[in-house]
């Protein structure tokens, strides 16, 4: 059996390069990633023996796990982290790799939990201009202002103590305009070497497919990495918000844009 290496954990804002990230990520010979689990819902953290739920079905749908194989790795957890760990390293050993990856945007939430259940794993923080976050939300209709503000301010609260987790942060804009420079500093930071692959990215249509399969809609953010990695929506608020929307964000979140270097 290959030597188990901790596993890697991403989070930040819906829209802030969370799942290229992942992607990115997943092409490396040694770590292995799939769709988002949303491992510390209700329906995996407490009740994770109903196998029923939708997040259940979409879990094992999602990363081809059969109810049967489902259904052994939750019956010998003792709860629901377990079960999830014993999920996760089921799908990677049987890739033939070392280690995993999970992209959840709310882990950015649960920073104290992943440092309690996953001894040894470590976070990577996807940031983003946060006007070009938003102005992401106002395309897809994810959600007005008020609670984009809401939502920011919940995951800044929560870095502010990273519970002792090796903790990194990747911005987006460094990610899609410098890929090799910056997976780089990523492999450095997870410990592993670096491999070619990750920065020669020219899209994957599968996770488009299997979302569209298993949920009967399709994802935007599946469709975009369908595509070679872009450079056209770094700065696209500037076509999107209004004067309005920008000097809300820059006013109410302004601290943290310019720590970031989003404001010059």
């Amino acid at each position: 059996m290959t030597a188990r290496k901790p596993p890697i954990f991403i989070g930040g804002l819906m829209k802030s390069g969370t799942s290229l990230l992942r992607k990115l990520l997943g092409n490396h010979d040694n770590v292995f990633g799939g769709l988002e689990t949303h491992w510390f819902s209700p329906d995996i953290s407490e009740t994770f023996r109903d196998l029923s739920s939708r997040r259940q079905v979409w879990l094992r749908d999602f990363y081809e796990v059969s109810l049967e194989e489902q259904q052994r790795l939750a019956e010998g957890a003792s709860r629901g982290t377990e079960y999830f760990e014993r999920f996760m390293w089921f799908c990677t050993e049987r890739a033939g790799k070392q280690r995993w990856v999970e992209k959840t945007p709310g882990n950015v939430l649960h920073l104290g939990l992943i440092a309690s259940a996953f001894p040894g794993a470590s976070f990577l923080h996807s940031v983003r201009d946060y006007r070009d976050v938003y102005a992401s939300w106002k395309v897809n209709g994810k959600a007005g202002i008020d609670g984009f503000l809401t939502q920011a301010r919940a995951a800044l609260s929560s870095v502010t103590d990273v519970h002792g987790l090796p903790y990194a942060e990747v911005d987006y804009a460094d990610l899609v305009t410098q890929p090799e420079a910056t997976l780089k500093r990523v492999c450095e930071f997870i410990g592993e070497p670096w491999d070619e692959r990750l920065a020669q990215y020219e899209g994957d249509d599968s996770d488009r497919q299997k979302v569209l399969a298993v949920s009967g809609k399709d994802s935007p953010t599946a469709a975009s990495l369908a595509k070679p990695i872009f450079t056209q929506s770094v700065q696209r608020w500037r076509e999107v918000l209004s004067d309005d929307e920008a000097r809300t964000i820059e006013r109410e979140l302004g601290h943290a844009m310019s720590r970031w270097g989003w404001l010059k």
